[in-house]
């Protein structure tokens, strides 16, 4: 491999043509405009009585849906989930609070969700930016947070989760977040000057991390509440720096993707990375299973790294951990020499699906 010194300034400016980093550093700052953006908007209060709630959207659209989810499963809540496919989840009814989630506004699938979902006459809003969802929504007279940040939807998690967040605290079926999106923007902001690329990687932890994934598929482990924070560090991986990554949860895959570190021969030492996020709030014999989980796996010559969330409420580790997943993730795209923002891809994608309507 061609040797990237992460410490060269130069490089961020060859690679990063479209200052993919900006955006990154911006996520303290968008969910602190977000939050009160969204508490500024108006919701029905009649939004209120409901049996559950449903989040319907795509890729860096859905996350929020998943982290609100996992935040909600701390407290006394109505069942908060998210529908990644098209069609509507089945349960989807008039006592359903339906949030149609698309940061362009044209994602296919969740169009799809939401005529069905007007078709069942359940509660509906949605958050985008503009498109079709933006247009449909208005002509049905339904609430639409529309989001004016520009960027990737990757990286306007704070417009795709602190709306979210405001809505269920607005409408009362979550306990107010205030002070712990107060704790988790400081934590955000002093985690910019800790990451950032004029930090040497000799005290850089994201820097740091990337040396260590540079090359491996990795492989994110989290549990509970930080379910949801390792998907969103796999898909940063796969999309920022172009890598494979899977995750998975604890204790779940202690009861079976432990089981599988011993083939391909070499593997777990030669070609694979474990991350574990991990938080003290978790349950305590999850605790000990991240223990006995590591050692498991330098049975079979792996290395699993522990990543402690920082911070006091659930709500800020979850974005403590998130944040150093996405710097990592771009301090891998320069190792790799590669631009982290275009996703060529999920472009071409779109267009042969286009080309076969």
């Amino acid at each position: 491999m061609k040797f990237v010194d992460l410490d060269d300034a130069r490089i961020y400016k060859k690679l990063d043509t479209s200052g993919l980093y900006q955006r990154i550093a911006s996520l303290g700052q968008q969910c602190k405009d977000a939050w009160v953006e969204a508490n500024n908007w108006n919701i029905p209060a009649s939004y209120a009585n409901v049996d559950r709630v449903v989040i319907q959207g795509m890729g860096g659209s859905a996350i929020g849906g998943d982290l609100l989810s996992d935040l909600a499963s701390l407290e006394k809540s109505p069942p908060i989930s998210v529908w990644r496919d098209y069609g509507l989840a089945p349960y989807v009814n008039s006592k359903t609070l339906f949030i149609a989630s698309s940061y362009s506004g044209g994602t296919e699938e969740t169009l799809d969700g939401f005529k069905r979902a007007i078709a069942v006459k359940a509660k509906i809003a949605a958050v985008t930016s503009g498109g079709k969802l933006l247009t449909a929504a208005r002509n049905k007279r339904l609430p639409v947070f529309q989001i004016k940040y520009i960027g990737e939807p990757r990286t306007s998690l704070g417009y795709s989760f602190m709306p979210l967040i405001a809505i269920v605290c607005k409408l009362r079926l979550i306990k107010d977040k205030s002070k712990d999106v107060a704790e988790a923007v400081s934590l955000l902001q002093k985690g910019n000057k800790e990451l950032s690329p004029e930090i040497p990687s000799a005290k850089n932890q994201a820097k740091k991390l990337a040396l260590e994934l540079h090359g491996q598929i990795v492989a994110v482990y989290g549990s509970g509440f930080l379910s949801n924070a390792a998907r969103r560090f796999k898909g940063q991986i796969n999309e920022n720096s172009k890598g494979w990554a899977f995750y998975d949860l604890l204790p779940e895959l202690d009861h079976n993707s432990i089981v599988g570190y011993e083939f391909p021969d070499g593997a777990s030492k030669n070609t694979m990375r474990v991350i574990m996020l991990r938080s003290a709030k978790l349950n305590k014999r999850t605790l000990v299973r991240y223990d006995v989980t590591k050692k498991v796996l330098a049975f079979s010559g792996g290395k699993g790294t522990l990543l402690d969330a920082k911070g006091a409420s659930p709500l800020a580790q979850m974005l403590n951990l998130i944040q150093l997943g996405d710097y990592t993730s771009y301090y891998l795209a320069i190792l790799n020499g590669i631009n982290p923002a275009p996703v060529k891809v999920i472009d071409f994608l779109k267009d042969e699906l286009a080309k076969a309507r």
